[in-house]
């Protein structure tokens, strides 16, 4: 009896490792799809911020491609942290030419809409699986993707769509 015990302890103990590491790499993936999806939006606003005609847009859209690649890197850090290997944005195939700055910088702020849902779902993810630190790192890209909405919606305000 106290083998067959130990046996089903142990096939348990193998099968919650299993269970863990399954989880693990769940939570990998998720940071990872948001690293991707921050390298991404950084590299459309630079490209959006060249094709701008007003240097103050230019300026802020730059700073917010900026913080972008910091959350980027951020995400990165926390990959290698949890034994991960992020994966590079190889370079974007060209944009649809037939839309003016003004409808790319429109679909940059849906994405930039979606981002919350998206990172509230990786935090809430790391905080059922007791990861604190990584918590942390999520909130403060949160804090400041809700800045960067209202900066973006900013320019878009502010912009004539006519000479965008």
């Amino acid at each position: 009896m106290a083998s067959l015990f130990k046996k089903l302890s142990g096939s348990w103990k193998s099968s919650f490792g299993d269970l863990e590491a399954s989880k693990h790499k769940d939570l990998l993936e998720l940071l990872q799809e948001d690293y991707l999806k921050k390298q991404t939006q950084a590299q459309r606003l630079e490209k959006h911020a060249r094709e701008l005609h007003y240097a103050h847009h230019q300026k802020k859209l730059l700073e917010i491609a900026g913080t972008e690649k910091k959350h980027a890197e951020t995400l990165k850090n926390l990959i290698l942290k949890l034994g991960g290997t992020p994966t590079e944005v190889k370079i974007q195939a060209p944009a649809d030419e037939s839309k003016t700055t003004f409808q790319k910088l429109i679909e940059d702020l849906e994405a930039e809409n979606e981002n919350p849902r998206e990172v509230l779902k990786t935090i809430f993810e790391f905080e059922n699986k007791g990861f604190p630190e990584i918590i942390s790192e999520l909130e403060k890209i949160r804090r400041e993707d809700a800045r960067l909405r209202d900066e973006l919606l900013d320019i878009l305000q502010t912009a004539n769509p006519y000479s965008m």
